[in-house]
């Protein structure tokens, strides 16, 4: 949590202010088909793992922090 107020909570350039920001962001990149595709796309997927798999565990374990 220390990383999240340093490098996001306490940079006033940043529009996150909460988790429930982070939490927000994250999940309009992951939804946004651009992103996606460049995702899939990708030849180095070194967790060998689905990436719509990879990108849910990332948003549940952001909400664990909130």
């Amino acid at each position: 949590m220390h990383c999240l107020t340093t490098l996001i909570f306490d940079d006033f350039g940043m529009r996150e202010n909460t988790m429930e920001d982070i939490v927000r962001r994250v999940e309009n990149t992951f939804s946004n088909k651009r992103y996606l595709d460049r995702l899939k796309g990708s030849e180095k997927n070194w967790l060998g793992m689905e990436v719509a798999d990879v990108l849910a565990g990332i948003v549940n374990h952001l909400c664990t922090l909130m």
